[in-house]
């Protein structure tokens, strides 16, 4: 059996589940502590560990659709994914960054000479073990472009493309 996420057009967070989580906090600025690299780390989430679960475990091929307006947390869980045996990454390049992000908190900031409104992010989260990729987004391993064709006839390209390969392997089982 085959499944299909789209994570396409996921702009970032929506401020009610952010504003009511545990995010806006006094915890999570009491559990940093500054390293020896001299940055601010969230030590318990670096090393903590997520075991896979054997019970209810889906053996069956993922695919994940993904295009330019994909940022934040739906960027941060395609990268995660990317590379599994069973999961393949359908699409454009991810607008938001593979490395990681700065979107957590990000206050506005009002300068006191200019009065000038700024917002700075707080925080900057890092994938593990995934190395920097120079301002680049989650590269998708089956490139699938918009074409006018499909755009004048209201076509989904992508979700096509999908179909396609679900199609050609089921032949082939």
């Amino acid at each position: 059996s085959d499944t299909v996420t789209a994570m396409r057009n996921r702009l970032g967070r929506d401020k009610r589940y952010f504003c009511s989580g545990w995010i806006l906090s006094p915890i999570l600025f009491f559990t940093t502590s500054k390293n020896e690299d001299n940055q601010y780390h969230f030590r318990y989430w670096e090393k903590h560990v997520i075991q896979p679960r054997r019970r209810n475990h889906y053996n069956g091929q993922v695919y994940i659709l993904i295009n330019g307006p994909t940022f934040s947390a739906s960027t941060l869980f395609a990268q995660t994914v990317k590379g599994q045996h069973n999961v393949l990454l359908v699409g454009e390049e991810a607008g938001g960054g593979a490395y990681g992000n700065s979107g957590m908190l990000i206050p506005d900031v009002i300068l006191p000479e200019t009065k000038m409104r700024v917002r700075l992010p707080l925080f900057r989260l890092i994938q593990f073990r995934h190395p920097e990729t120079k301002g680049r987004g989650v590269v998708p391993d089956i490139y699938v472009p918009p074409t006018v064709e499909n755009v004048k006839k209201n076509i989904d390209g992508k979700m096509e493309a999908v179909i396609e390969m679900i199609n050609r392997s089921s032949s082939n089982r």
